[in-house]
């Protein structure tokens, strides 16, 4: 927010792996990240053992990072991430990486940080569902502009619904150019655009029949936060 000034060490996490050198080891290669975040090699120590416990890669670290499967690079770059000690931590979309019992260890990382006042973390997403779990204030941006500054839920709220505008307007050109029966198709919200599960979602919908057949609406609710699907029938 503007009314608000951190200053502290960086570490940015916007692509899995930067940095890492396959003919060094594992031991080597996060020092040598520690060296590209700017931490000195007395301060890559003290880190060390947390990094190594977190990727749970104890007996692996002597051995060539090319020796590693993907799986665990993945693991090694997110823990020297993560548990760098760093005040500022940016993440590009990435929040959880590896197998189920290491994703929920990330997250469960994330929930603790989230409530250390110690630390910033600026997440860049396209997930409503982690902007909701993690953030505790949001920007929507688009083509570079600030269009919403606010609360995580509002945030989320405005951009899936704004996708799901754009979603349904391309919906409703293609099935005007698909469908040779049906013109003058028209929808109109008869509620809020924003209800909530014990809210009526009601709309009325009209169009033309150029030939004497049976006719009938199917609409079809994405909830973008969730991917979840429902679909109704309507004669």
């Amino acid at each position: 927010r503007s009314s608000d000034l951190v200053n502290g060490t960086l570490v940015p996490f916007i692509e899995l792996g930067v940095g890492f050198n396959p003919e060094l080891t594992g031991r080597e290669n996060v020092y040598l990240n520690g060296a590209l975040l700017g931490f000195s090699n007395k301060e890559m120590d003290e880190m060390f053992g947390d990094i190594v416990r977190f990727a749970e890669l104890e007996d692996f670290m002597d051995q060539k990072l090319k020796n590693f499967s993907s799986g665990m690079q993945v693991r090694l770059a997110f823990s020297i991430a993560i548990k760098a000690q760093g005040d500022i931590l940016v993440l590009d979309e990435v929040l959880a990486v590896g197998d189920e019992a290491f994703q929920n260890k990330c997250n469960q990382f994330f929930n603790k940080i989230k409530k250390d006042k110690s630390k910033t973390v600026v997440l860049v997403t396209h997930s409503m569902e982690n902007v909701r779990k993690y953030c505790n204030h949001a920007i929507l941006i688009r083509d570079g502009v600030v269009k919403i500054d606010g609360s995580p839920e509002d945030v989320a709220n405005s951009y899936s619904l704004e996708n799901a505008e754009r979603s349904s307007s391309n919906d409703r050109k293609n099935q005007d150019i698909k469908n040779n029966f049906i013109r003058d198709l028209q929808i109109k919200l008869n509620t809020s655009k924003k209800i909530s599960q014990q809210d009526q979602l009601k709309l009325t919908i009209s169009y033309k029949v150029t030939e004497d057949i049976d006719t009938f609406a199917a609409i079809t609710l994405w909830d973008i936060a969730r991917s979840q699907t429902q679909i109704g029938r309507a004669s």
